[in-house]
């Protein structure tokens, strides 16, 4: 009879982990060298030159001249259907962005002051007839990160301000990344307007009456200080405000013409809510903070109730830090 045990050959010890050694070596180096190589690449194609150039882009939007030439308050009884609306779309990062309304029947407008050697601004406008218009404008870096460490340049000397002209109906919707911008929407005729906001210095003003309330104002930052001012003007039918950390301050004053939803959602940090002035009714649905302090007004409705008024409905919630709404 075969001894088939004397047959076997015995298991190397520590066969399986080298394997595993090896293995885990192999995706260490992995790890590190393509990255390094990666940088000295990057470093290889050498510093990128500064351009510093000033540009000026214009795109005449189609519309109803006589609409158009109004621009204000009020507007005639179905004028948003005399009009194809638009939708403009920003992309911003590492610079200096304002939006500020121009003159009634104008065209969109856009200067521009900064490095083209290290960052390009792209914009594109098509028409659709019947349907409308859009309008992309893009501000972007095109080396990588590396070459513009090593070029010092943080995009804070890059400057773009775009101008919106008045009595245009059109949507705004984007994102503004790394950066500080300065948005005044007082006085356009906007639709809707849904931003991402990302880190840095941001605020947003609704200075005077929009040319129509918004159906939705939905806006979402990150991390740094954030100060949006006289919601009331823009009128929302609903409006979602969200903050996730750093400082944040949400106006809800201004010349509410409808009922609203508002729902405020703060992170991690100071959250301020300045509620809706006399003249429309405020339902505050909750304000409170899981982690933190908070100074808020009682609950429910605030002030006597105004036959006929708007009334504001108000929901506020915060994770941690500090709450503070005032009346």
């Amino acid at each position: 009879m075969v001894n088939m045990e004397a047959g076997r050959r015995p298991a190397r010890k520590g066969s399986c982990f080298k394997n595993g050694c090896f293995g885990c070596l192999g995706v260490i180096l992995l790890a590190v060298v393509l990255p390094l190589g990666w940088v000295f690449l990057e470093m290889a194609r050498g510093v990128p030159e500064t351009r510093r150039e000033t540009q000026e882009l214009t795109h005449v939007l189609p519309g109803n001249p006589d609409l158009a030439a109004q621009g204000g308050l009020p507007l005639p009884e179905g004028a948003l259907a005399a009009l194809p609306t638009g939708r403009v779309h920003v992309d911003f990062s590492m610079a200096s962005f304002t939006i500020e309304p121009g003159p009634a029947g104008e065209p969109i407008r856009v200067e521009a002051d900064y490095d083209t050697g290290t960052y390009e601004l792209v914009e594109e406008y098509q028409a659709e007839g019947e349907l409308g218009w859009t309008y992309n404008l893009s501000f972007r870096p095109k080396v990588s990160w590396i070459r513009r460490l090593f070029a010092g340049s943080h995009g804070e000397n890059n400057s773009i301000r775009l101008i919106l002209p008045r009595g245009t109906p059109m949507s705004l919707a984007g994102d503004l990344g790394v950066g500080q911008s300065d948005l005044e929407l007082g006085g356009l005729w906007l639709t809707d307007v849904s931003l991402d906001i990302g880190i840095g210095d941001h605020t947003i003003r609704f200075s005077e009456p929009l040319a129509q309330p918004l159906e939705t104002l939905h806006l979402s930052s990150w991390v740094g200080e954030v100060k949006v001012m006289r919601i009331g003007n823009a009128s929302p039918s609903q409006a979602t405000l969200s903050h996730r950390l750093g400082e944040v301050y949400f106006d809800l004053r201004g010349e509410w013409r409808n009922d609203s939803a508002v729902e405020v959602t703060c992170g991690v940090g100071a959250c301020g809510v300045r509620l809706p002035g006399e003249g429309v009714n405020v339902d505050l649905v909750r304000a409170s903070i899981s982690i933190g302090d908070q100074r808020t007004p009682e609950w429910g409705n605030l002030r006597p109730t105004i036959e006929g008024a708007p009334t504001i409905h108000v929901d506020i919630t915060g994770t941690l830090g500090e709450l503070t709404v005032d009346e």
